[in-house]
C-alpha cells in the first residue's frame, strides 16, 4: 500500500487523485467524525461519533482537535493508496504487519499552505482559524517524525520512505512528482520480486539444515554487504535455539569525487542503517561499492559487522562473540547453518 504523509494543506489530496488516475489505483477513503469543512468536501467518509463507535475492526486511529480518523482492516486490504498521519501511522504498522507500506512524504512552506487552505472553503476567515487550529494540533507528531526520519527512510521492516516531495505549489510541480513517484514504484515492484525470490532461497537453504529462518529487516538483493544494514536482520529457529544475525558497529563513511572532494558524508552511530538511506541512490550495488573502496572514493572511518548471538531454549541470551567472516548476508546465513550444531555442543560442554 502507498501511504501519503504531510502536514495540512501541503496537497496530499491532490497527489494522491492524479496518482490513482495515472497507476488506476484504488483510493482508500478513511472515515472521519469531524464535520465537512466545505459542502461538497468528499475527503473522508463522513459519520458521527455514535457511527463511530459501532464499527469494530479500525487500524490506524488518530484524533485531531478533538476529532476521530480511521480506516478499517478491510479497507486497508481492499485499497491502494491511503493519506494518514504519523500517529496513524504506526498503529496501522502495529494492527497490519503482514501488508507492506511505502511512503511518499510531503513538505511545504507553511505561509502557501495557509494561503491555499483560506482558498479553499466557503469562508476564508473561518479557514484560516481552523488551518491555525489544525496545524498547531498536529504539529508535534509530525515535527517528532521529521526529526527521527530526517535522513532514514525505513521506518521498520514493512514500512519505508520512498520519496521526499517539497511541493512548492507552481505549474508542474505535481506532475513531475507523479513521474517519479511512478518510476520508483514501477521500479520497486520489479526489485521487491527479486528480493522476495532471493529471501526465499534463504529461507529454502535453511530448511535444509531442518531450520527456519526469519527475516526481521528489509534485505535489498543489490546491496547484501553488511555496511548497508543496522541491528538484528535475521533470525534463525534450530533445535529450540534461536540464532540472531546482526549488523553491529558505527558506520562512518565518506564519498569522495574524481576530484578528491567529499560529496556525501554518513556518521550513524547506532546501528540504524544509514549508510543505505543516505548511499543507496548514489552507489547502485554491492559491485559499484567494491569498486569505489578499492579506489579509496568510499573511505571508512569506522564500520560495522555481521555478528551472531543465541538465544537458550529457556530464553537465556548468549552472546558468543561471534563475528562472522562474510560481507553479504547470505554469506553470514550459510557461515551460521553450517555451524549450529557445533556451537549447540560447546554451549552444552
Amino acid at each position: 500500500m502507498i501511504l501519503i504523509m504531510g502536514r495540512t494543506c501541503t496537497g496530499k489530496d491532490t497527489l494522491a487523485k492524479n496518482l490513482c488516475k495515472e497507476m488506476k489505483k484504488k483510493m482508500l477513503v478513511s472515515y472521519t467524525t469531524r464535520p465537512k469543512r466545505y459542502t461538497k468536501e468528499n475527503t473522508h467518509i463522513f459519520i458521527t461519533p455514535e457511527e463511530s463507535a459501532k464499527i469494530s475492526d479500525k487500524v490506524a486511529v488518530t484524533e485531531i482537535n478533538g476529532y476521530e480518523y480511521f480506516a478499517t482492516k478491510s479497507q486497508v486490504r481492499d485499497s491502494d493508496v491511503y493519506i494518514i498521519d504519523p500517529n496513524g501511522l504506526y498503529e496501522l504498522i502495529k494492527n497490519c504487519p503482514d501488508e507492506s507500506f511505502k511512503i511518499i512524504y510531503i513538505d511545504s512552506d507553511k505561509d502557501i499552505a495557509k494561503n491555499r487552505a483560506t482558498q479553499r472553503g466557503d469562508n476564508p476567515a473561518k479557514e484560516s482559524v481552523i488551518f491555525d487550529r489544525r496545524y498547531n494540533s498536529e504539529n508535534k507528531q509530525f515535527s517528532d517524525f521529521e526529526s527521527k526520519y530526517a535522513v532514514k527512510d525505513q521506518i521498520s521492516p514493512n514500512c519505508k520512505i520512498i520519496y521526499r516531495w517539497h511541493n512548492d505549489f507552481t505549474k508542474g510541480s505535481c506532475i513531475n512528482a507523479i513521474s517519479d513517484i511512478v518510476h520508483i514504484l514501477l521500479k520497486g515492484e520489479k526489485e521487491l520480486n527479486e528480493n522476495e525470490r532471493f529471501i526465499e532461497t534463504l529461507k529454502t537453504q535453511a530448511l535444509s539444515h531442518g531450520a527456519e529462518l526469519t527475516v526481521d529487516y528489509f534485505i535489498d538483493v543489490n546491496h547484501l554487504y553488511h555496511y548497508w544494514y543496522g541491528g538484528d536482520v535475521v533470525r534463525i529457529k534450530y533445535k529450540d535455539y534461536t540464532f540472531t544475525i546482526s549488523a553491529n558497529g558505527d558506520v562512518f563513511a565518506s564519498l569522495i569525487n574524481e576530484n578528491g572532494e567529499e560529496i556525501a558524508r554518513v556518521k550513524d552511530k547506532g546501528n540504524h542503517g544509514v549508510f543505505y538511506d543516505r548511499m543507496r541512490s548514489i552507489i547502485n550495488d554491492d559491485e559499484q561499492l567494491t569498486t569505489l573502496i578499492a579506489q579509496d572514493r568510499i573511505v571508512f572511518d569506522y564500520n560495522n559487522w555481521w555478528e551472531c548471538f543465541v538465544n537458550l531454549p529457556n530464553g537465556e541470551f548468549i552472546d558468543l562473540m561471534w563475528d562472522l567472516d562474510g560481507y553479504r548476508i547470505d554469506e553470514a546465513i550459510i557461515e551460521v547453518l553450517e555451524s549450529m550444531d557445533q556451537v549447540i555442543e560447546n554451549l552444552n560442554t
